[in-house]
């Protein structure tokens, strides 16, 4: 659509028009910055370089993926992604991921005991009755290993190992009774 910003009452002659086009694609002018995140301040492709890191890729790997259209070298686009892995905001990132990562895998660790015990807990018992009505009868040396393995994990049971305090003998002594146990003379 074409809006004239010409006035009518000046129609003069020679006057250029000046006209303003509404549509098209809008450009991101150059020297400014890709819009970033607000909750961490990331651009979205700093973010990809961090979920690149955290997948398992090195720093240039990671920036690659995150830069496909860079024309730099190798080396080049090597010291720029240890620089951008320096920056704060990134390292802030990055911890945070390492956190959400470290609480994700202590949440299935903790729901696999859970899952592993109610297994222990099901075995324990004399009798276990199925979903489609079936009963199963438990045999006592399954029960009793089950409820040593809960016990177990539980800390009830404490292993000892007793030892005999034989410091009263010499060097002498213990040199000669290990020669004799060797069966030198």
């Amino acid at each position: 659509m074409t809006i004239d910003r010409e006035t009518p009452d000046r129609n003069v002659p020679g006057t250029p028009q000046m006209s303003v086009i509404d549509g098209g694609k809008a450009k991101t002018p150059k020297g400014t910055r890709t819009p970033t995140d607000k909750a961490t301040g990331l651009t979205a492709a700093q973010e990809q370089f961090c979920q690149g890191i955290m997948a398992g890729l090195n720093y240039t790997a990671a920036y690659k993926a995150a830069y496909p259209n860079t024309q730099a070298t190798d080396a080049s686009i090597w010291s720029i992604a240890c620089r951008l892995a320096a920056e704060v905001k990134v390292i802030s990132r990055l911890e945070a991921l390492k956190a959400q990562k470290e609480a994700e895998r202590r949440a299935q660790a903790l729901s696999l005991a859970d899952f592993v015990i109610d297994g222990w807990k099901q075995l324990a018992q004399s009798k276990i009755v199925h979903e489609d009505g079936t009963v199963e009868e438990i045999p006592p040396a399954v029960r009793t290993r089950n409820l040593e393995l809960i016990g177990r994990h539980l800390g009830m049971f404490v292993e000892r190992v007793e030892t005999k305090d034989v410091t009263d003998r010499s060097a002498d002594d213990i040199e000669a009774q290990i020669k004799a146990r060797l069966g030198i003379a």
